[in-house]
């Protein structure tokens, strides 16, 4: 029992919810996007997407605010093509 103590203790559980949160977050987008009746299955990349770009813009600038800003901008451009794309073909 002390074994399983030391494992699944209260500093996992904040942990398992820091982890978490970002795909919870994906999950919850979905489901919305899911009840206005559209598909989104590329919200993960719009994720992986945007945090490339903070990465890249605030390594350019070495300011913080430009990537998110570069973020936020490179998301919403990606979804922008994604939403062409599902309208018009």
């Amino acid at each position: 029992m002390s074994s399983l103590a030391e494992v699944f203790n209260l500093q996992l559980l904040f942990d398992v919810l820091r982890m978490t949160t970002p795909i919870l977050l994906l999950a919850l987008g979905g489901m919305i996007t899911d009840r206005a009746g559209v598909l989104n299955i590329a919200l993960e990349g719009l994720l992986v997407f945007g945090a490339f770009a903070a990465v890249v813009g605030t390594g350019m600038t070495g300011n913080l605010l430009v990537g998110v800003v570069a973020a936020l901008v490179g998301s919403g451009l990606l979804s922008l093509a994604f939403a062409w794309f599902a309208l018009y073909l």
